[in-house]
């Protein structure tokens, strides 16, 4: 069990929870622990702000994205 997570709030990241791969910054921070078996095993998930969304190109909040669907973001 990690007992941190990889990302704090304001980090820049990268995921993809569909066909588009997607940038944005952390808003929220959860702890779900692996007994969750929606987050993959994963025991962190995080809200992370787009700016814009593929499917409307305006902001937008994806919640509960697993740790192990996040990607640091380097740019």
């Amino acid at each position: 069990m990690s007992s941190r997570p990889r990302f704090s709030v304001g980090d820049a990241v990268s995921f993809k929870p569909s066909r588009h791969a997607l940038s944005g910054t952390v808003g929220i921070v959860d702890y779900r622990g692996r007994e969750r078996a929606c987050f993959k095993g994963c025991d962190w998930s995080y809200d992370i702000w787009v700016e814009r969304a593929p499917h409307s190109g305006e902001p937008c909040l994806y919640k509960h994205i697993p740790e192990c669907d996040v990607e640091a973001r380097y740019s």
